[in-house]
């Protein structure tokens, strides 16, 4: 089971290698407490991937990949809001389970545009447990 997530987040990793555009990497708190990966597309869009351990239970692993669009042009010293759809697997040593999140978030690019610090709340739906959450996330990338 764990080596289908890893699968997945590793095909996820080699589609925004293929991708032009900016590429930022950086840390993310909260779900998941890892890293996080954002390839920027056309448009006002970007995709981004979050890898890391569960905020509350280090014997979790947590990964998700998010298609996300912002309400606004992104630039140097501004503040966008920000909102997408996305996938999340949760990988435990005895089960693992897949649910659809919806990030909504305000993504604020430092400047000079090296970087950016973003918060972000995702309601995620988990078919399988029938159950909703809120995952809440606080970080900082920096583009290559």
């Amino acid at each position: 089971m764990m080596r289908s997530a890893g699968a997945v987040f590793a095909a996820a990793c080699v589609l925004l290698a293929s991708c032009d555009g900016r590429r930022a990497v950086g840390l993310v708190v909260g779900d998941p407490t890892g890293l996080s990966i954002k390839q920027e597309l056309s448009g006002g869009e970007a995709l981004v991937i979050g890898v890391g351990l569960d905020s509350f239970d280090r014997d979790v692993y947590y990964g998700n990949i998010d298609w996300i669009r912002y309400e606004g042009r992104p630039g140097s010293g501004e503040m966008v809001l920000y909102w997408g759809l996305g996938a999340a697997i949760v990988a435990r040593t005895d089960a693992q389970t897949a649910g659809l999140r919806v990030p909504l978030g305000v993504d604020v690019f430092l400047q000079g545009a090296s970087g950016d610090l973003f918060l972000e709340l995702a309601p995620t739906v988990w078919p399988e447990a029938e159950d909703v959450n809120l995952g809440v996330a606080v970080g900082i990338r920096f583009f290559l």
